[in-house]
């Protein structure tokens, strides 16, 4: 990483910034011996219901078990279609399997999002609820997607893992569905230093029966088991430091919003590459990722070229989820998913970038196509 003059990991400088304050919390935690389920738990679960919006947030183990427990909680039957996408983390499809749902896979549009007219010409009368998957920080049309579920009786959970701040009609995402499932994994809007996860929900008969599936199913208040739970609490530990972390989300989103407005505003009209969405009045996106796309077939010569200039890249979905025989989804027809897993990269873009790095990043793209 060293050989970086733009990494795209950021956790070493983070931790430098917040150091003092990480240290601090850890030894807290360590001396009390809170460690599983405690105060810190509760009150990261009240701040980011607030930061989100939503009347409850559950803290789970991962991003998975976030959506993978929503789905337990809405009671699928075998053979229960779920909708979603293909180019998205391996995450939201598990969830749907292991969960005991179908997945039903549609294409995306060139925003890299579903398409809500291929969602809803998908539904069928086994179709029970929709994941739209809010991918790189970048909203869906969730006006649209939530009219048709509506119209056809389908819940809402959001895959908000890569989203966390982002709005739609000045709505925060993972406030519009029965759920929304946030990833807390390290290089995430906000990342514990290990895995865990989110879900926030405004229904509190839901916000109660996911508590109790993600401690094996137990009520803790009254020690009835109501279900088969699973075994996912977030960390305290976990907790304690993504509560030094939470008050500067929005200065994160901030910043990153700034540099992508700075790649916006510089990488314009390059022929032979294409630009992610950029916001508008209903639009907010945070850009956890700023994507680039490559219309010449060029796409590794590209990130060669950047690396040798010193920016590091991620390719992250390079091969789409129902390419993968061993899944038996290789019947879904999806080329706009197979499109964009050919020609897109991630441009390094986090809170701890300085204004230097993205004056390099931004120079070492326009070498390749100037």
């Amino acid at each position: 990483m060293a050989r970086y003059r733009v990494p795209f990991t950021y956790i070493p400088a983070q931790f430098s910034r917040n150091r003092e304050r990480i240290l601090a919390a850890v030894e807290k935690v360590l001396s009390e011996g809170q460690v599983i389920l405690r105060q810190e738990v509760q009150e990261f679960e009240q701040g980011f219901a607030e930061f989100v919006g939503a009347r409850h947030a559950v803290g789970v183990g991962s991003g998975y078990d976030s959506l993978y427990l929503s789905l337990r909680a809405i009671e699928l039957d075998p053979g229960d279609e779920v909708i979603t996408v293909s180019h998205t983390c391996m995450a939201t499809v598990g969830a749907i399997v292991n969960a005991g749902g179908k997945p039903i896979l549609v294409d995306v549009r060139d925003d890299c999002n579903m398409d809500p007219d291929l969602f809803e010409a998908a539904i069928s009368p086994r179709t029970r609820a929709v994941i739209p998957v809010h991918l790189d920080g970048a909203p869906c049309e969730m006006d649209r997607i939530l009219a048709i579920a509506e119209a056809h009786g389908l819940t809402v959970i959001e895959d908000v893992a890569q989203a966390a701040g982002a709005t739609f009609d000045g709505r925060r995402l993972g406030t519009m569905g029965i759920a929304g499932g946030f990833s807390l994994y390290p290089f995430k809007m906000i990342g514990a230093y290990g895995d865990a996860g989110m879900i926030t929900t405004n229904d509190d008969g839901f916000a109660a029966k996911l508590r109790a599936l993600r401690n094996y199913g137990v009520d803790r208040e009254t020690g009835d088991y109501v279900a088969y739970g699973a075994n996912s609490r977030l960390d305290n530990l976990h907790a304690a430091i993504l509560l030094q972390l939470l008050p500067q989300l929005p200065q994160w989103v901030e910043r990153r919003r700034e540099i992508a407005s700075v790649y916006f505003e510089r990488l314009g009209g390059l022929d032979g590459l294409i630009l992610p969405t950029p916001p508008d009045d209903r639009y907010k996106p945070v850009f956890l990722n700023y994507i680039l796309r490559t219309t010449n077939n060029d796409r590794d010569a590209f990130r060669s070229h950047l690396a040798e200039q010193g920016v590091e890249t991620l390719i992250s979905l390079s091969r789409p989820i129902h390419t993968h025989p061993a899944l038996g989804l290789q019947h879904f027809s999806l080329p706009k998913t197979e499109e964009i897993a050919r020609s897109y990269l991630c441009l390094p873009i986090n809170p701890e970038m300085t204004d230097e790095q993205v004056e390099i990043a931004v120079s070492a793209v326009r070498s390749y196509f100037d």
